[in-house]
């Protein structure tokens, strides 16, 4: 691979969306700090109204990089300030960089020496190490490609939609390490301009990261290389665990729609069957092949059928853990 040159130093716009977490924003900051990749902004948003921390904190790092910090008047939830962020940048390229995560030293010099040399790329993921705090333990998993038939490309499209959507290797396969985890690519590096189209035109129909990637696999090539390695933090505060589908669908049925967050709302959009037609239909329709009306209904199946695997998994999560409890304590009993 040839060596992008000297003058090559586009600016990578680095988004930060944070809820009253300063002391992860700190470590955060800091980790930014020793990147040998220099040329970058960071936008921070606060969505806490409340929050008064950060702000301190991203005075402090004035001197090592170009910070921008906004403060939120009001709770734009989770969504809104991806969005904020993401509409704030000004680099040829972008990363969400949650507040919790990190990356190696060395990730954006690999990242844009890879996609400066793959004029067809749109997006970049490394090698992702998933670091378990609460359990104090890590699972590695290597991000590789899809493979592409350079003479038939809308053979290639359908590979890429199946390789994506198709969630039943993470259940079955998780001991052969072969699960299906594109999921994290959405917190790669990519090319600011599709991923402004992609996101803005799919936020009315957002259900899944795999949404998001899919598109940008319409547009291009994500490329990965393990050189680069993304440390993804996971702990018991994440929202996902906090609110659950389970408590989304007892507001249903008491009445109490109004009182659904905006993350409750995106996650029940998994049952609807015409939203998922319509994002299918927007993802199609904003790639290479428009409106190819094979590919739409190919796209809506296959996010149908992950969408449900979805909502069966996480319906059946709280049922699965209490047993494995059980038979912790019947085990216990057992041995002694």
């Amino acid at each position: 691979m040839n060596k992008i040159s000297q003058d090559l130093n586009p600016l990578i716009s680095i988004g930060i969306p944070t809820f009253n977490r300063p002391i992860n924003l700190k470590d955060t900051l800091k980790k930014i700090a020793k990147y040998n990749y220099k040329n970058i902004e960071v936008i921070v948003s606060e969505n806490d109204p409340n929050c008064k921390a950060s702000y301190e904190i991203c005075k402090r790092f004035e001197s090592n990089f170009q910070i921008n910090y906004f403060h939120q008047e009001y709770n734009r939830g989770w969504m809104g300030n991806f969005s904020f962020v993401l509409k704030k940048s000004k680099g040829k390229y972008f990363l969400w960089h949650a507040d919790d995560d990190y990356y190696d030293e060395n990730y954006f010099s690999i990242a844009i020496e890879d996609l400066e040399n793959n004029p067809k790329s749109v997006s970049f993921q490394g090698k992702t190490i998933c670091i378990y705090r609460d359990k104090n333990k890590s699972r590695t998993f290597l991000q590789t490609p899809i493979k592409e038939c350079n003479n038939f490309e809308l053979v290639s499209e359908i590979r890429k939609i199946f390789c994506i959507n198709y969630m039943i290797p993470a259940l079955f396969f998780q001991k052969k390490k072969y699960p299906n985890k594109f999921s994290y690519f959405i917190y790669g590096l990519h090319k600011s301009k599709h991923l402004k189209e992609s996101w803005f035109n799919l936020l009315p129909f957002y259900t899944n990261e795999r949404d998001l990637v899919t598109s940008l696999a319409l547009k291009g090539k994500i490329i990965c290389n393990d050189k680069a390695v993304y440390f993804r933090g996971i702990n018991n505060d994440n929202t996902s665990k906090k609110i659950t589908l389970n408590n989304s669908i007892k507001k249903i049925l008491s009445l109490k729609i109004k009182k659904l967050s905006q993350y409750e709302r995106y996650r029940l959009k998994r049952f609807n069957f015409l939203n998922s037609y319509n994002l299918a239909n927007e993802i199609i329709k904003n790639s290479f092949y428009k409106n190819n009306l094979a590919l739409i209904l190919f796209l809506f199946i296959n996010i149908s059928l992950r969408n449900y695997f979805l909502v069966v998994y996480e319906l059946m999560t709280p049922t699965y853990r209490k047993i494995k409890v059980l038979k912790g304590k019947i085990f216990k009993l057992i041995k002694f």
